[in-house]
């Protein structure tokens, strides 16, 4: 259907802005062809976080925490950014002027990157069928995303959220089993993480108490669909006997190490034992010898 088309399109541009360095507050929205749906979306560091209510035309949270983040004002002026965003694509697509009766989509990106030396970079970024597009030509009645208002409130508002993350910070949930490779037929010792909601946690492998760094296959970061995310890494388990396997999960100061001991014995899923520490500098050391 035509909105599952335009949804499809809407996941793409969402997974590609990823996480901004530092920080990053950025507004998405996509519309197909002038009197079709039309996709809103505000984004922190590349976790969606509110999203326009196409059937009301209202801002809401898509994750629970933004809620609390923002006040009375700050969800009035969503609503209306909703509404006056919806009528500008339409206005900039018929600007366009495509053919009637064909499919086309109007994308625009625009937000402020936060750096850590406190500037501030925004921007106003327009896309047409998948190709870049000049907004300098077009009538835009929208205010200048340059404009000194317009900076400091999306400024305002990255920091309401930052702040507000910070509190709901959680340590992802951490999984290790052994499992056959799909195409190789060979036992796999792997790591998944699941359950953050930010910046990925490092994970590392280990055999023998030495990481490994060659034959690591990564998932990459995956969602979960919840507005969660997931990696998992995994390494192949070699022939000899004895081998120890351990994961470190580093996130921020927190490390969490995982052991795992197959054997010709183990189970396909084995239990694992986790050994949790703490380090300053958010390095793991290695993991500790089986007694």
């Amino acid at each position: 259907s035509v909105v599952a088309v335009i949804q499809l399109i809407f996941l793409f541009l969402l997974m590609g802005t990823g996480n901004a360095s530092p920080h990053a507050l950025v507004h998405m929205g996509a519309l197909l062809s002038p009197s079709g749906p039309f996709l809103h979306s505000t984004l922190l560091d590349g976790l969606p976080v509110a999203r326009c209510k196409p059937e009301k035309e209202i801002l809401g949270p898509t994750q629970p925490w933004v809620s609390a983040a923002l006040g009375t004002e700050d969800w009035e002026r969503g609503d209306r950014m909703c509404r006056e965003e919806k009528a500008r694509f339409m206005e900039t697509l018929l600007q366009l002027g495509d053919p009637p009766g064909v499919a086309s989509v109007l994308q625009k990106r625009r937000g402020c990157v936060l750096e850590d030396d406190g500037r501030v970079t925004v921007f106003d970024d327009y896309g047409h069928n998948g190709e870049d597009l000049d907004n300098s030509s077009l009538t835009d009645s929208s205010p200048a995303t340059g404009s000194v208002k317009d900076k400091r409130e999306c400024v305002a508002l990255l920091k309401k959220l930052l702040k507000r993350r910070k509190k709901r910070q959680v340590h992802p949930e951490v999984f290790v089993f052994v499992k056959m490779g799909k195409f190789t037929q060979l036992p796999y010792f792997s790591c998944l993480t699941t359950g953050f909601e930010f910046e990925a946690p490092k994970v590392r492998l280990y055999r023998k108490r030495q990481e490994v760094t060659r034959g690591v296959w990564s998932s990459g970061v995956r969602p979960n669909g919840d507005g969660t995310f997931q990696l998992r890494k995994s390494v192949e388990i070699t022939e000899e006997e004895g081998q120890e396997y351990y994961c470190s999960v580093t996130e921020g100061n927190f490390t969490s190490t995982w052991r795992l001991e197959p054997g010709p014995s183990s189970p396909p899923h084995p239990p694992a034992q986790p050994h949790h520490t703490e380090s300053g500098s958010g390095s793991p050391s290695p993991p500790p010898a089986h007694p």
